[in-house]
């Protein structure tokens, strides 16, 4: 029969009186702590990393003028999305090698392509891409008026 005695929280946790074991107990509960930091310290280390980025003129221009791929009209400076952040880091990095702006939007660009620009290069593509749609209108303004004109001149005799 087992009979259960009254004991105290520590000697719960501790399972005896003796110092040798207590202490022996102190230092495996350390050894865990650390355990538990150095095993998860991995998860907050890319974070960090994002929000230790040197805020200069340069690096605000540029993440400003960068289009976040994953969120809707927004730039990457001004996004807290896990790509604008990768895209933030990127910028930083190559600005700390040393690449000027062009570099760095080209770099972009091509990863990218000319969407990743708040601001894109005047191209054949864009230029008609703007000028389509008033095309098409005038072509059926002038469609209507050309019509109109030969129902008078049937009207008339």
């Amino acid at each position: 029969m087992i009979i259960l005695k009254d004991i105290s929280f520590s000697e719960f946790f501790i399972f005896s009186c003796d110092k040798e074991h207590k202490m022996m107990r102190g230092i495996q509960l350390l050894i865990l702590i650390i355990l538990f930091k150095v095993c998860f310290n991995g998860y907050t280390k890319e974070t960090s990393q994002v929000q230790n980025i040197d805020n200069d003129q340069l690096f605000v221009e540029i993440s400003k003028n960068l289009r976040c791929p994953k969120c809707e009209n927004q730039s990457i400076f001004d996004s807290n999305s896990q790509i604008a952040n990768d895209m933030k880091f990127k910028v930083n990095e190559l600005i700390n090698k040393g690449y000027s702006k062009e570099n760095i939007y080209n770099y972009m660009i091509s990863r990218y392509d000319n969407a990743i620009l708040y601001d894109p290069p005047l191209t054949v593509l864009v230029i008609f891409l703007w000028t389509f749609p008033f095309l098409i209108l005038l072509i059926l303004l002038l469609t209507l008026l050309i019509k109109c004109r030969k129902q008078k001149l049937n009207e008339f005799t």
